[in-house]
């Protein structure tokens, strides 16, 4: 399936080279990272992200992200021990979709 020319206009004005992968986000605005989102033949360009926050930088900072998210941490290890789901760099994404209150299906 190709592209809509006028999702193709946006993507090069923007600057991103593929549908659905986020990329740094080099503008004024204040938001860090922006995409070019599909799905079910819809398109729609999203910047996302605080600029210039940084975080996992400190002891405390690991810490803190741990306690805050230790519920969904632990529902996502018992569905990976358990075979439910695979686990390959999908963490955060796993992590907002249980905190959403949203069923995770396996992606393979």
């Amino acid at each position: 399936m190709s592209l809509p020319e006028r999702v193709k206009t946006k993507m090069k004005d923007a600057g991103l080279r593929a549908v659905n992968k986020p990329q740094r986000l080099n503008d004024s605005s204040s938001k860090s990272h922006h995409v070019m989102a599909s799905e079910g033949g819809k398109y729609k360009y999203i910047k996302f992200g605080q600029e210039g926050v940084k975080t996992n930088q400190t002891v405390g900072q690991r810490e803190a992200f741990k306690s805050r998210h230790a519920k969904n941490i632990k529902k996502v290890k018992c569905l990976q021990h358990t075979g439910q789901i695979k686990l390959s760099g999908l963490l955060p994404r796993l992590l907002l979709l249980l905190r959403n209150g949203r069923k995770v299906r396996d992606g393979s």
